[in-house]
């Protein structure tokens, strides 16, 4: 693009911004923004198309506003995926020809150490605090186009990867992008992909349902795992749950635990409305009994649903704090910037959902999955369910 076209882009997205956000300097101060704005005009002149898709990514994401994302579908990507465990950055899955890749701890791309990459690439990620960082990261460094912008490669077609092995060996490998044939860098993508359905912990089986639940005899337990704020036509909720309740009574289930760690938000009045039948569930509702699972996803509408469990049940919280702040902003609109490859989704509304002014909502019961726990098939967070033998009193 020309000068004068990124001059339109940059003044179209400043204008549409001041004027549909709710509260554009709830975070950065009016003068703060404006500087960034003015110093961004005045390079544009020398920056090539990907920095300065970069250089607009960061003016969004100083916004502070977690749901107010400037988009930049890659036409590449790099055919591997991370997710940042406990104990690391991981290579969970990978193209056949990067197969030896799998389960290695990444240390460095392009001789940048984690903490310097986490330090350029957190610039482009709207977040708002440190769990929704170390669950977007991952996904940025498959963008070529954005390692590019950003300085850390050479080109945007190739990185240099430095990871260990299991048995300690240090190796850099370099990785070529690919075509991102299904067009779906960041809103398709799942925090971790699937493993086979019959070794898998129950976490990461049935990614393709918006809900479902099954009973665990064994246990005593109905397992729900609620994946996506949104009503399968197919298959209405109230019908869903009515088939729950139904089990959680007729086989003398003992607990019952709500999965929403995975859950990145959509309507979060689809299961609001029922959540008063959860808490007159008399011998679930007590303390020791049900239990609601969160993590670094739980984002948007599933974060409500979660506050929601917290103010009317008796639930126990186990899990990592939520991706989502209870006060955010939300309920957002989309649109494509016209001649880029860029789309901005920004919110229109603020939502009180909490007296506290917290950056996330923390579990009762911090447990964080290790990668030796996720090589292993294990889930510490529904072992600790399983054996939690500690009964908290009733906060309200």
């Amino acid at each position: 693009m020309t000068r004068s076209q990124w001059d339109g882009v940059l003044d179209w997205l400043v204008q549409h911004l001041a004027s549909h956000h709710p509260n554009l300097h709830h975070s950065i101060s009016r003068e703060a923004w404006d500087g960034k704005v003015e110093d961004l005009q005045s390079r544009l002149p020398s920056l090539n198309d990907h920095r300065a898709q970069t250089e607009l990514m960061s003016l969004v994401a100083s916004i502070g506003d977690a749901h107010t994302i400037l988009h930049w579908e890659p036409s590449e990507v790099y055919p591997l995926r991370f997710y940042w465990f406990s104990d690391g950055l991981y290579v969970i899955k990978a193209q056949d020809k990067y197969g030896h890749l799998l389960n290695s701890r990444v240390l460095a791309i392009n001789a940048l150490s984690m903490d310097q990459l986490v330090d350029a690439v957190k610039k482009v990620i709207p977040h708002e605090n440190e769990s929704r960082l170390r669950g977007e990261f991952p996904h940025y460094l498959i963008h070529p186009g954005i390692l590019y912008g950003l300085g850390i490669t050479h080109t945007p077609q190739e990185m240099q990867l430095t990871c260990v092995t299991g048995d300690g060996l240090v190796q850099t490998w370099r990785v070529q992008a690919e075509p991102n044939l299904k067009r779906d860098w960041r809103d398709a993508q799942e925090p971790m992909p699937p493993q086979k359905e019959t070794n898998a912990p129950l976490y990461l089986r049935g990614k393709e349902q918006y809900y479902w639940f099954t009973h665990l005899p064994n246990h005593e337990t109905v397992y729900f795992r609620y994946h996506r704020c949104g009503e399968h036509p197919a298959y209405p909720m109230a019908a869903f749950l009515d088939q729950l309740f139904q089990s959680v009574r007729e086989n003398g289930t003992k607990r019952l635990v709500v999965d929403l760690r995975q859950n990145r938000g959509g309507s979060s009045r689809v299961l609001a409305p029922f959540i008063p039948r959860f808490a007159a569930l008399d011998g679930i509702n007590q303390q020791g009994r049900l239990y609601v699972l969160v993590g670094r996803e739980t984002f948007s509408s599933a974060l409500m649903n979660a506050l929601q469990f917290r103010k009317y049940t008796k639930a126990i919280f186990v899990g990592e704090p939520t991706g989502g702040k209870p006060n955010s902003f939300g309920e957002t609109v989309t649109m494509e910037l016209p001649g880029t490859d860029l789309a901005l989704t920004h919110s229109t509304k603020y939502f009180r959902q909490s007296e506290v002014d917290s950056d996330s909502f923390v579990p009762d019961f911090v447990v964080e999955l290790s990668h030796g726990d996720y090589a292993a098939g294990v889930d510490p967070v529904w072992d600790y369910v399983l054996s939690d033998s500690r009964r908290i009193q009733w906060r309200f």
